[in-house]
């Protein structure tokens, strides 16, 4: 069994100044919280007091009326749901799937050991946004889900090669 008090890394969650409510009736109120990476946390509290109205704003099921949840420093409710850091032994990979170029999201991103990045038509990141990418980010980019016409000879960006293995 893994002891996951000594590990202390992980992602970074947070609260500030949190106001949560349904319609005009506020439930949460300038809310300041800490959660420790690694740690088993409980929220405890009387009955009616807005445990579970947190845990739906953490979660990104309800969105605060004024204060942020936050991720590494994020707030959670920018991130695409289809943009995702997974860390474990110390070493990070960053997944983006189906969204459209943002600055901020490939900040959020370039923390990775590795990061694999959509490119294409419709929802997806144009190539030619991930091309114009510092050499240092694209070195540890990888694509996925490009046009048949993709020309991944010529690409400054390599595609991941289905079947290969890829240390992170």
């Amino acid at each position: 069994m893994t002891d996951l008090s000594r590990d202390k890394t992980g992602p970074d969650l947070r609260a500030e100044s949190l106001r949560l409510a349904y319609d005009d009736r506020i439930v949460v109120e300038d809310l300041d919280l800490a959660i420790p990476p690694g740690r088993i946390t409980a929220v405890v509290g009387a009955n009616a007091c807005g445990k579970s109205t947190l845990l739906r704003a953490l979660a990104r099921l309800l969105a605060p009326k004024a204060g942020a949840v936050l991720l590494d420093g994020r707030s959670v409710h920018s991130i695409p749901t289809r943009a995702l850091r997974i860390r474990a032994g110390g070493r990070c990979l960053g997944l983006s799937a189906d969204t459209a170029f943002d600055p901020a999201l490939i900040d959020w991103l370039a923390e990775a050991d590795l990061i694999v990045h959509e490119t294409g038509h419709g929802p997806h990141t144009p190539y030619e946004k991930l091309a114009e990418l510092p050499a240092r980010l694209r070195a540890k980019m990888r694509l996925i889900h490009y046009p048949d016409d993709f020309d991944a000879a010529a690409s400054l960006i390599e595609p991941l090669v289905p079947g290969r293995s890829y240390a992170v």
